[in-house]
């Protein structure tokens, strides 16, 4: 049944958890050709 289905995931964080996991998010967002979402990671933390 789970094969027809498309999982998606929904985070919510604060500034400390963004910026905890900053490093992390803006490099796997680069690595998966996503450079708008890495950019974005950026200006919320500006």
């Amino acid at each position: 049944m789970h094969t027809f289905l498309k999982r998606t995931s929904v985070l919510s964080l604060n500034r400390e958890d963004l910026e905890a996991l900053r490093d992390a998010s803006v490099r796997l967002a680069e690595l998966e050709g996503l450079g708008a979402h890495a950019h974005a990671i950026e200006v919320r933390l500006e």
